[in-house]
């Protein structure tokens, strides 16, 4: 019977100080054919995984360490193909021993069934892991005046849609990129979520980074969350920062633009809560879609009436009302949607933005967004070091928006379109908050008459006026829209 040998191959990564999986395979399998002619032999292999980070699940070498019972020798290219930690690698030993396995290298001597041998095991594995700490800190020491310099640290993994060039640089690979931003446009507007993305990649045979076949929900929503779609360079908990406080942007490395990446972001932020999806009233009900805009015709404010008794309603709360009006939420909230929609739904969404001489507002816009994320962080950070960079980074974006703010001279107020109609924007809104946000920036107020006390209800095309923004002027489209349609009566 023929010995059972398995060959186990591993590398973290490829590059030119690395012993390739094809020459450490080489070196083995001359190894065993020169010292077990005739065996049976079972190759296991690691590509691009790391022994020294537990967040690296390596397969192979779990199946390895299953299959020891039944495996008569393991042979190495070089003992630290285990592991450089020496804790890990006498683990894997020990256990070798107990099945009675034995462990030889290829490239460099490996018994340890001797005292010599296991005493040279344990002096190179020492001398390794000495090497290996020697070089993280060199490498930390490296990362640190970089970042300092305003560039980019070494290493580091680089996401789909990104290679990484000569001069430790990122540049956008034209599909994968042209995947992400059609992806992003369509999860901004409300017509993708994370998970049909991934199910999407999956189906049309995209690949991961790492080769896989299947795109987890996982995967895509860290992609789509990561700063380097933006230019940016993560750096831990943040990402590379000028003096000004604000993100350093590489143009070249841009897939996303900026004020896309401040909506996708708002997007991904606003699906992240997890329960609550509008705002509440005082006994923790969720306020309903045109709470605040529907009125009487009085002028009245109708409000949420909830009973157990009966559906829930809208209702005049004054006392000395003599209307008493009220009306179903859910027909009306429908009705009002649906009413709004068909009107100006196929119209772009615009934002209205104030336009000063001498003031870059697109920059104090993106200055305000990193204020509110900066402020949100710190309001939940629990680490005293962590806190105290981030106090230190709302300082210094609290005087560059008064800097920003300072230079104005002359204002004015422009109205832009922000790529999507106003039925992709009340698509893409994730909460009635928002939702009701949008309605409200176009209806001055919803007013609905008394319906009839018996008889048939009337239809609440009967019963309500809806009354439009126009008189300010502040959306020029939809005025002229109406206008238009009013002509054509």
């Amino acid at each position: 019977m023929s010995l059972s040998i398995a060959v186990y191959l591993r590398i973290s990564r490829s590059d030119t100080r690395s012993t390739s999986l094809a020459k450490q395979r080489e070196n083995c399998l001359r190894y065993v054919e020169h010292t077990y002619p005739g065996a049976t032999v079972k190759v296991y292999e690691d590509d691009g995984k790391s022994a020294s980070k537990r967040t690296h699940a390596r397969k192979a070498y779990l199946a390895l360490v299953d299959a020891l019972p039944t495996t008569d020798v393991v042979v190495l290219d070089t003992q630290d193909r285990i592991s450089r930690k020496p804790l890990d690698f006498w683990t894997f030993a020990a256990k070798a021993e107990d099945a009675g396995t034995l462990i030889r290298g290829a490239s460099e001597p490996l018994e340890l069934e001797s005292a010599d041998g296991e005493l040279t095991a344990g002096v190179r594995l020492a001398v390794a892991r000495a090497e290996a700490r020697r070089t993280a800190k060199r490498v930390l020491a490296t990362n640190a005046y970089l970042a300092s310099q305003g560039k980019r640290p070494l290493g580091g993994k680089v996401p789909f849609g990104l290679r990484r060039e000569a001069g430790n640089v990122l540049r956008p690979v034209p599909a994968e990129a042209a995947l992400i931003l059609s992806a992003v446009h369509r999860v901004i507007a409300g017509e993708l979520s994370i998970r049909g993305w991934a199910q999407e990649l999956t189906e049309t045979g995209v690949p991961t980074v790492a080769g896989a076949a299947t795109w987890a929900h996982r995967t895509c929503s860290q992609l789509l969350r990561n700063p380097s779609l933006a230019g940016q360079v993560p750096i831990g908990k943040d990402v590379l920062r000028g003096p000004d406080g604000m993100p350093l942007v590489d143009p070249d490395q841009v897939i996303i633009d900026g004020p896309t990446w401040e909506a996708l972001s708002s997007v991904l932020a606003e699906r992240a809560e997890p329960t609550q999806r509008g705002p509440v009233g005082k006994a923790g009900e969720r306020l309903p879609l045109l709470h605040g805009i529907v009125k009487d015709a009085e002028g009245h404010r109708l409000y949420a009436h909830r009973l157990s008794t009966r559906a829930d309603r809208y209702a005049c709360r004054m006392a000395v009302c003599a209307q008493r009006t009220t009306a179903n939420i859910d027909p009306l909230d429908e009705y009002v949607r649906d009413a709004v929609l068909a009107r100006i739904g196929h119209l772009a969404e615009v934002r209205v933005v104030t336009v000063s001489a001498g003031r870059d507002s697109e920059r104090l816009a993106s200055v305000r967004a990193q204020i509110g994320a900066t402020g949100a962080a710190l309001a939940t950070e629990r680490d005293p070091a962590r806190i105290a960079d981030l106090a230190t980074r709302l300082t210094t974006l609290r005087a560059t928006e008064a800097e920003i703010e300072a230079s104005a001279v002359e204002e004015r107020t422009e109205y832009r379109e922000t790529g999507r109609t106003v039925a992709e924007a009340y698509a893409a809104a994730q909460s009635v908050d928002a939702q009701r946000e949008i309605i409200a920036a176009r209806v001055e107020s919803v007013i609905v008459a008394k319906g009839k006390n018996g008889g048939r209800p009337m239809p609440l095309a009967e019963r309500v006026e809806i009354v439009w923004r126009v008189d300010g002027g502040d959306d020029h489209d939809l005025a002229e829209e109406l206008g238009d349609m009013d002509a054509a009566r």
